[in-house]
């Protein structure tokens, strides 16, 4: 029996230290793909990030055009919501609470992002109600003044055709009276 048990614990304990070894690496193997996972969700989150305060440049570059702003607006609404969704999905795999937290505040920071965005997009959608006001104004404007300047040439042609009518009568009337001074002289 000293035999069976000496070959049982020769055998049995590296048998056993192999299977505590292969528990360990599955385990490790498990947190590896954890963090890798971590890693992509997060690396996915910040290109879409990126990309959200890409088309929000966009917007702000494009705010004389207003198909190039819908388009920009679209792009950001379609980042941000992937970007969402990918700090959903990191939350769901952080386990420390630092991650945790870190994730909540930038999906916090986000929604601050999106709100401060349409925000953004009210504001410049007044400013173009009131810039295209303004100019429908400025026309009006400048075609009133267009009619006016040319009622006042009308006006000072009709001033000088009187001016004129009356300096030729005034003329007409001093050769008269010229004459009737050489007539007396």
């Amino acid at each position: 029996m000293r035999i069976r048990y000496k070959v049982a614990l020769v055998g049995g304990i590296p048998i056993a230290i192999a299977a505590a070894i292969a528990v360990i690496a599955w385990f490790l193997l498990d947190e590896a793909e954890r963090a890798r996972k971590g890693a992509v969700l997060a690396g996915a989150a910040y290109r879409e990030l990126a990309s959200a305060m890409a088309a929000r440049d966009d917007y702000v570059a494009a705010a004389a055009l207003p198909a190039e702003r819908a388009r920009a607006t679209t792009r950001f609404a379609e980042s941000a919501g992937r970007a969402g969704e990918h700090l959903d999905a990191l939350a769901a795999v952080a386990r420390e609470p630092v991650q945790q937290g870190a994730t909540a505040d930038t999906r916090a920071a986000l929604e601050r992002y999106r709100d401060r965005m349409g925000a953004l997009e009210g504001i410049t959608d007044r400013t173009g109600r009131l810039v295209a006001e303004m100019n429908e104004r400025a026309t009006s404007l400048v075609g009133l003044a267009d009619t006016a300047r040319a009622r006042q040439h009308q006006s000072n042609a009709d001033i000088i055709s009187s001016l004129a009518e009356g300096d030729r009568k005034l003329r007409a009337a001093r050769d008269v009276v010229d004459g009737a001074h050489e007539l007396r002289a």
